[in-house]
């Protein structure tokens, strides 16, 4: 099936737009602030910023910056009708629709919302609503090898029994709910993506606070917290040795902050989570990795791993 012809329903609103352009908007917020080495903002503090900027055109739907006279009205319009939306649609529904609100109300993570990102990416090899249908369905439906692709590279960890199993029952799933086994609805995709994701987490999570205890009741002075070169050899030498010490002086001092000047595993595991640590570190991750430049800014022609996806990234940042 091609992307989003599958739904016989066109969509009516701007809403499925709206969102659909947050999620691109903040997929090229987070490259850009990996290429500049900026931080990342808050979910709702970019939507509440970005719908201040920009607006959908009515006619065709395309993305447009507000004129300065407009900008308060109808940046007020425009945010109000978001959140009207998501109260007033039965988003129990709508997959994309729930994992949107999940992320505006802050129940999933900030790492959960880098790796739903990463992987929409992967899926659509760049931003979403540079497929012509994908501002006018409803419920957007891709190919069953687009999505067996997205697996493979992001679960490309596991073994090919496990990857063939999930595809066998997400194919079932939708031919129960779509009667089709060969066009699935992208959000239902992405979320049961995120719940390995997060299952892998949970046992990570485990793991560390049973080093952690070990690395505390071995400790022979009376110090509240873990000092740093403890933590540095529980991450560095026990839990993974590809953990570059630039990561593990940004988790130690954000745990440090976070945890009121002294550092906890509850505080070391939140610092996890408010970063990106877990996307880069888990099995669960992708093969494209953003390509190295040359001093020019052109991308180098020996780096094979970059060629991949060189022209999803010109057009991604060409985009900003």
């Amino acid at each position: 099936a091609e992307d989003g012809i599958r739904d016989a329903q066109e969509s009516r609103g701007l809403g499925d737009v709206y969102k659909r352009q947050l999620f691109d908007s903040k997929t090229s917020e987070i490259l850009f602030a990996y290429n500049k080495g900026k931080t990342i903002s808050r979910f709702p503090d970019f939507v509440y910023s970005w719908l201040g900027a920009f607006c959908v055109d009515k006619n065709t739907r395309a993305i447009r910056a507000l004129e300065y006279t407009e900008r308060e009205a109808t940046a007020k319009e425009n945010r109000c009708n978001l959140l009207l939306g998501l109260k007033t649609v039965n988003v129990a529904k709508l997959w994309e629709l729930t994992v949107f609100k999940e992320f505006l109300e802050e129940e999933l993570g900030v790492d959960e919302l880098v790796y739903f990102l990463h992987c929409r990416f992967i899926l659509f090899k760049g931003p979403q609503l540079a497929i012509p249908t994908a501002g006018f369905c409803i419920t957007h439906f891709v190919s069953k090898e687009k999505v067996n692709s997205t697996i493979d590279k992001v679960m490309y960890s596991y073994s090919p029994e496990e990857r063939k199993n999930l595809k066998d029952k997400l194919a079932e799933f939708s031919r129960q709910t779509y009667n089709d086994s060969n066009a699935f609805d992208y959000g239902m995709v992405l979320r049961i993506l995120l719940e390995f994701y997060r299952k892998e987490k949970r046992e990570n999570f485990a793991r560390f606070e049973q080093l952690y205890t070990m690395a505390r009741s071995s400790l022979k002075s009376s110090k509240r917290f873990l000092p740093f070169g403890d933590f540095r050899k529980i991450m560095a030498e026990e839990y993974d040795k590809s953990i570059t010490d630039l990561d593990l002086c940004h988790i130690y001092k954000e745990a440090f902050v976070g945890g009121a000047c002294t550092v906890s595993c509850d505080s070391i595991l939140l610092s996890f989570c408010e970063s990106d640590f877990w996307v880069k570190y888990l099995r669960l991750k992708g093969q494209n990795a953003e390509p190295r430049y040359d001093s020019r800014g052109d991308i180098e022609q020996s780096d094979e791993k970059g060629k991949e996806c060189a022209e999803v990234y010109r057009e991604v940042f060409g985009c900003l």
